[in-house]
């Protein structure tokens, strides 16, 4: 217990304020369970350490614990809260939780047997549909992190206090938006910096080799968490590995199951399934029309990287493309708003606002005379009526 204790002080002592992620501003932290799910590198643990050391008292009331630690090798997370609130324990943080095996069970008596003990844990993507519907799962209010967006890398790598936009407030006054932004930093520059690099925080912030760092931290998340949370074979693993490399390399990839099965050698809803869990991780972006009627067996119209960074560091790209650009646009969106695939342009956001990428639609007279529908550019600053600049849509988280 001491050692776990001496833990939680050094990494307090050494975690930075000077930027927060956006979810940190969203969260309610009196809540009794409180859930951070989100992928490796988003910055889940600063997020909670950052909360520890601005909000709460230094003392034995707060305990932050990494459920990797070796001390889980012979004790129960049962073990450690009898222990933690016999001294006072009052503000439990449960670290990278899916590590610990039956988590779930454990976490649910705790719930019930100390009332007085506040509880916030991290846990994998993974395991986001694992307990739906358990009684865990009612108790629990989880938020879930996105990568970073162009807004929030800005602000950390600037300096700058850009807030995020509402949508519709983007679609009326672009204009006027984006030259407010562009007096202050140069977008389209920070946009292509953002594009290689600058959706996984604690990758951008250590100044390393970001291709590295991220192909590793895709494997990891490959290689363990698949493993431990949906308990399947090596062999299965080197399957999804093949069946990311193929999406990544056509990207955005329209399925032929058959012929993608047969490739990979698994069966049509084996391998569904297995885009489902790459869409969990956020690996992957799967777009449906939205009159599709949808169950596990139902296959995606479009399946997209998750993000740019993906594409750069997995590829190789050395230039931006349509798949680039739309890959950003999805991404960015889709945080917040529901994205469907829309035959006639691009896409279609909350059912209403149809946005075509540069121009390409297949119905340009529906695109210039309708008032729901904009076009989206890049390598613009400002745009004009229904033109909109796509590094603006950076801005909406």
């Amino acid at each position: 217990m001491e050692n776990l204790i001496s833990e939680s002080i050094r990494r307090l002592k050494t975690v930075s304020l000077t930027f927060k992620r956006y979810l940190y501003y969203r969260i309610n932290w009196n809540n009794r369970l409180i859930a951070i799910k989100g992928p490796g590198g988003s910055g889940k643990t600063t997020l909670i350490l950052q909360y520890i050391k601005s909000n709460l008292p230094d003392d034995n009331t707060v305990l932050y614990i990494p459920l990797g630690h070796i001390y889980f090798y012979e004790y129960s997370i049962l073990n450690l809260v009898e222990e933690f609130v016999k001294t006072g324990g009052k503000y439990l943080f449960l670290d990278d939780i899916h590590k610990y095996p039956d988590w779930s069970k454990e976490l649910n008596y705790i719930y019930d047997s100390y009332p007085g003990l506040r509880i916030v844990y991290t846990s994998s993507l993974l395991s986001e549909f694992e307990y739906e519907g358990s009684s865990q799962s009612r108790k629990e209010v989880a938020y879930k992190l996105n990568i970073m967006s162009l807004r929030e890398y800005i602000n950390m790598t600037t300096g700058e206090l850009f807030t995020s936009l509402k949508l519709e407030d983007l679609l009326k006054n672009h204009i006027q938006l984006s030259q407010e932004i562009d007096q202050k930093v140069t977008p389209i520059l920070e946009y292509r910096k953002y594009l290689k690099s600058g959706a996984y925080p604690l990758i951008t912030e250590e100044n390393t080799n970001t291709s590295n760092n991220l192909i590793a931290e895709v494997n990891r998340l490959l290689d363990n968490e698949l493993v431990l949370i949906k308990n399947i074979d090596f062999s299965t693993v080197l399957k999804i590995k093949k069946l990311l490399f193929v999406i990544c390399s056509s990207a955005p990839f329209k399925p032929n199951i058959t012929k993608l099965s047969n490739y990979i050698d698994v069966t049509r809803p084996t391998l569904l399934k297995l885009i489902q869990y790459l869409a969990n991780a956020q690996l992957l972006i799967q777009l449906r029309d939205r009159d599709k009627e949808i169950s596990r067996y139902t296959k995606p119209d479009r399946v997209y990287m998750h993000n740019t960074n993906l594409i750069y560091n997995f590829i190789g790209f050395t230039r931006e493309n349509e798949s680039v650009h739309s890959t950003f646009f999805l991404n960015q969106v889709s945080a917040e708003h529901m994205v469907n695939y829309y035959e006639e342009a691009d896409f279609l956001v909350d059912d209403y606002y149809i946005f075509d990428m540069a121009g390409r639609s297949k119905n340009p007279k529906q695109i210039r005379n309708s008032e729901n529908t904009f076009i989206v550019k890049d390598n613009i600053v400002t745009g004009t009526k229904n033109i909109i600049p796509l590094w603006l849509f950076g801005f909406l988280y």
